[in-house]
C-alpha cells in the first residue's frame, strides 16, 4: 500500500512529561490498552501523537471507539517491529540540558502503545539506534526514562527490548579517548548497495574525500571506492517486518 500523508501539529507548550508517570496518557482514550495507568500531570505530548495519527485519516471509520487501530494498516499481528527513535548522546557537553540530544521517550511511548494495539499480543517491539561512538547507552537510557519505559511494557508482557546497534565505541579513561570494536559482536549485516549506492556517481576524487566523525578514513575507502559501495546495517533493521522511524530536529 502506498500512502503519503503530511500532518503538522503545534503546541504552545514547550516541556516534556517526566517519566515519574512513565509517560502514561493523562485522558483515558477509548483505545487505550491500559486505562487504570493514567497519568496525574497533563500529558500533552500524547495527545499530541494521537491527533497527528487521526489527522492522517489512519483508521478514521473506528475514531474515538475501542476498536480504534490507526496503525492496524501498517503493522500486523506477529510482526517485528523496530522503531528508531534518534539517540545521539548521554550528555550536553555545552552544559545544557540533555532533552535535545534524543527523541524523547514520551513521544516514543505513545507510538509504542498504538503499535501494542496493532499487534494485538502477538509480535515483538525493538527500540533501538547507534548514538555516536563516545555515548555511554545505559546512562542515555537512565537519564532520558527509557529504561523506566521500557520496564513499564515487559510488566505488561510485552515482548519489547532496546539495543544498542554499535560495534564500535568509544570510552574515555583518564582523559583519554580509547576506541573499543567488538569483533565477536553480530549487530550487522554488508549489504552491497554498489551502483544503486548515492555515492555511485562520485569521482575517485570525491570518494577519497569521504570522512565520518571517530572512524578511520582508510577503512572507510576500503568499503566506499571506485568499485563497490557497502554499508553495516543493523540486523535489527534487516530483520523487522516494520519500521518506524522517529527522528528528533536539533542544532
Amino acid at each position: 500500500m502506498e500512502q503519503n500523508s503530511v500532518c503538522i501539529i503545534k503546541s504552545d507548550k514547550y516541556n516534556y512529561p517526566k517519566a515519574d508517570e512513565l509517560f502514561r496518557p493523562s485522558i483515558c482514550y477509548a483505545e487505550y490498552p491500559y486505562k487504570q495507568d493514567i497519568a496525574q500531570e497533563e500529558n500533552h505530548v500524547y495527545q499530541m501523537v494521537r491527533d497527528g495519527l487521526h489527522m492522517c485519516g489512519f483508521d478514521t471509520a473506528h475514531y474515538g471507539t475501542s476498536d480504534w487501530n490507526p496503525l492496524g494498516e501498517f503493522i500486523k499481528p506477529g510482526e517485528r517491529v523496530l522503531i528508531k527513535p534518534n539517540l545521539v548522546l548521554h550528555e550536553n557537553l555545552g552544559g545544557y540540558g540533555e532533552e535535545c540530544l534524543y527523541t524523547h521517550p514520551s513521544v516514543t511511548a505513545a507510538v509504542v502503545d498504538y503499535v501494542i494495539i496493532a499487534l494485538k499480543g502477538k509480535g515483538k517491539i525493538v527500540i533501538g539506534d547507534a548514538p555516536l561512538q563516545e555515548c555511554v547507552f545505559d546512562i542515555l537510557l537512565d537519564t532520558s526514562g527509557y529504561s523506566k519505559l521500557v520496564e513499564y511494557y515487559k510488566t505488561k508482557e510485552i515482548d519489547i527490548e532496546i539495543v544498542d546497534f554499535r560495534n564500535t565505541k568509544t570510552y574515555i579513561q583518564d582523559g583519554i579517548h580509547y576506541q573499543q570494536t567488538d569483533e565477536c559482536a553480530d549487530h550487522g549485516t554488508i549489504v552491497q548497495m554498489n551502483e544503486i549506492s548515492l555515492f555511485a556517481e562520485k569521482t575517485k576524487k570525491e570518494l577519497q574525500k569521504l570522512r565520518i566523525t571517530n572512524y578511520d578514513p582508510r577503512i572507510l575507502q576500503q568499503h566506499h571506492n571506485s568499485h563497490k559501495h557497502e554499508y553495516n546495517i543493523s540486523n535489527e533493521v534487516l530483520l523487522a517486518d516494520v519500521i518506524i522511524n522517529m527522528p528528533k530536529p536539533k542544532t
